[in-house]
């Protein structure tokens, strides 16, 4: 099983494309603690969106948020916590 965790700048679809043409059966998707509630609720709710897309494929689509270790508590909704 070949996993990539990737860090997208608003480019999850051309690497979701990247990794189901090299034959990729999962990738993590890695992103920054957001800094306000607003950017953590659209950052769930984008991951959530790509993750139903890829219920028609074979790629299984992961997410992490690198945070600071006071924010462990409030990084909910992630696969992974990265501190």
């Amino acid at each position: 099983m070949n996993t990539d965790l990737v860090f997208p700048n608003n480019n999850e679809e051309e690497i979701i494309a990247i990794a189901a043409s090299f034959g990729y059966s999962a990738i993590c998707l890695c992103y920054g603690y957001p800094s306000s509630n607003d950017s953590i609720n659209l950052l769930s709710a984008k991951i959530e969106k790509l993750k139903l897309k890829s219920d028609t494929s074979n790629l299984k689509i992961y997410s992490a948020v690198l945070c600071e270790e006071r924010n462990i508590s409030k990084a909910k909704g992630f696969d992974f916590i990265i501190f």
